[in-house]
């Protein structure tokens, strides 16, 4: 044991620098690490006998060996994060009778291999990943090669890369999160395709000019329901691209021509004042996305302030130094002092909302993940105003 603490040592600088000498104190013919990424374990290194590095990446292309956490020898270890002493690999019958399979069988008989040991890898509070040791012998392994394969595993828990740790669970709920939002927006587009038909039955016998106009403004809103529903239908599993230096002006003026009729049915005046030169390092499509959910909230609350006759809401960016500044400012019924810390909550709606609580939610992602800050001042009864800080890009003002 000590010769192998010795052998290793505290500062082998890659995982291989690793591996080579503790498959030689282990005396076995492979060692295998995996790295957990989300459901799956994934081949972060091997050091196999007889197989140098391009082999051995030849092999695992045409016989990948990677799996899901929980199936499989390795995926059983990491789950239930005990170790696993297998006597024998093709006893398939010893192997039922202790509730284990061995998923990639063609592959462990065309390397020859007969038993093996599985210990997880400690991370914080759960298994990162596991390392397993095989050998050609039956039953080659005994309790004096479990405690030093740990010590193979604590070492190798340091050279895992801990950013792939989670990256394919992360980008399964960026989908779920898009479908999530996508069926917001979809929403938001019936809600409002909905208002202008019961504004247009509402002026039928008094102004039938009117209710064209609501009529026309609803089979708009309809068709971007169906456009939006379809498009969710299409969420594939792509990566999120990566924040970019933007011009906001046309971004801006985008978002508040096409939120122009929902204000104008609504009594409301949507002005926009930013220069036509103001940039911000922005994901575009989720900020766009982040800026008309301020925006739709502003209106809608404006619907439920039947007092207020000179209704408005007004969109302005402007940069200093590092920072760009986009700010929503309407003067609609304000949010109570209570409220104000919850409206950036999953689920959180207001009184009188028809909402879901998603859209401000991911106002707050979407600038969160770009190294920005989203916060509310508001007065009850008076005005509400959403500030997006966002890093400019630039050394001074734009």
């Amino acid at each position: 044991m000590n010769d192998l603490v010795r052998l290793l040592g505290e500062q082998a600088p890659t995982m291989q620098g690793l591996l080579a000498p503790a498959r030689q104190a282990l005396d076995c013919d492979a060692l295998i690490v995996w790295q957990r990424n989300g459901a799956i374990l994934e081949v972060a290194n091997a050091e196999i006998v007889e197989l140098d590095a391009e082999a051995l990446a030849e092999r695992l292309e045409k016989s990948p060996i990677d799996m899901h956490v929980g199936k499989g020898l390795a995926g059983l270890c990491c789950a239930e994060f005990k170790a696993l002493n297998v006597p024998d690999l093709r006893d398939e019958l010893s192997l039922r009778v202790l509730g284990l399979h061995v998923v990639h069988q063609s592959f462990v008989e065309s390397m020859g291999w007969r038993s093996a040991i599985f210990q997880p890898l400690q991370g914080a509070g759960d298994a990162v990943g596991v390392v397993a040791a095989y050998s050609s012998e039956v039953a080659r392994f005994d309790s004096g090669s479990e405690a030093m394969l740990r010590i193979v595993g604590d070492r190798a828990v340091a050279r895992l890369r801990p950013e792939r740790l989670f990256e394919k669970l992360q980008d399964r709920l960026d989908v779920v999160g898009e479908v999530l939002l996508s069926l917001h927006d979809v929403i938001n587009a019936a809600f409002w395709a909905t208002a202008q038909i019961e504004a247009a039955r509402d002026s039928l016998t008094t102004s039938p000019d009117a209710a064209r106009e609501h009529l026309g403004h609803a089979r708009s809103n309809a068709k971007k329901a169906n456009k939006l529903a379809s498009n969710a239908l299409k969420l594939r599993g792509t990566k999120r691209p990566k924040p970019r230096r933007r011009n906001l002006y046309p971004i801006l003026s985008s978002v508040v021509d096409d939120r122009q009729r929902a204000a104008k049915s609504e009594g409301v005046r949507l002005v926009l004042k930013c220069p036509e030169k103001v940039s911000a390092v922005i994901r575009e499509e989720e900020l766009a996305r982040a800026v008309a959910n301020v925006i739709d909230n502003a209106i809608e609350f404006h619907r439920l302030d039947t007092h207020n006759r000179d209704r408005y809401v007004e969109v302005t960016a402007s940069s200093e130094d590092v920072t760009t500044t986009i700010r929503i400012t309407d003067n609609g019924p304000g949010i109570h002092e209570s409220f104000v810390g919850r409206v950036f909550h999953f689920g959180v709606t207001g009184k009188g909302s028809s909402g879901h609580g998603l859209g401000l939610f991911q106002a707050q992602l979407s600038v969160e993940a770009v190294g920005g800050a989203i916060h509310v001042v508001s007065e009850l009864g008076s005005h509400t105003t959403f500030q997006l800080d966002l890093y400019s890009g630039t050394g001074g003002a734009t």
